[in-house]
């Protein structure tokens, strides 16, 4: 099956929008429901992706980062809801995600201090 893509577009731009308008966002998306959306078979969507040297699971992370720091910075979320929109099952989790993203807690990010 081929698939038509749009003049100039990355593999890894591809699976960033489709992330996006999955259900449910980067947390919910599975590496089956974007290739579906796709419409590329599971293990086309992993080549291409290690072709442009990317990972499912890499591009994935950095949108729940993305999503987290937006989050944080620009949303009164209290920091349960955060952790919730992002997928994880409890607050420390997303506290332990913090601390590998950005070296700091959530509630320093919110701060805003260094």
């Amino acid at each position: 099956m081929r698939t038509i893509r749009p003049p100039g577009s990355s593999t890894a731009g591809l699976v960033r929008t489709a992330m996006a308008r999955t259900p449910g966002g980067p947390a919910g998306a599975s590496l089956g429901e974007v290739a579906r959306f796709l419409a590329l078979h599971p293990r086309t969507l992993q080549r291409r992706l290690a072709e442009e040297g990317a990972g499912f699971d890499q591009l994935r992370d950095e949108a729940l980062r993305e999503l987290a720091h937006q989050y944080l910075t620009e949303s009164s979320l209290s920091m349960s809801h955060v952790a919730l929109a992002l997928g994880f099952s409890e607050q420390s989790a997303l506290t332990r995600a913090c601390r590998r993203w950005f070296g700091k807690t959530p509630t320093a990010i919110r701060r805003g201090k260094p």
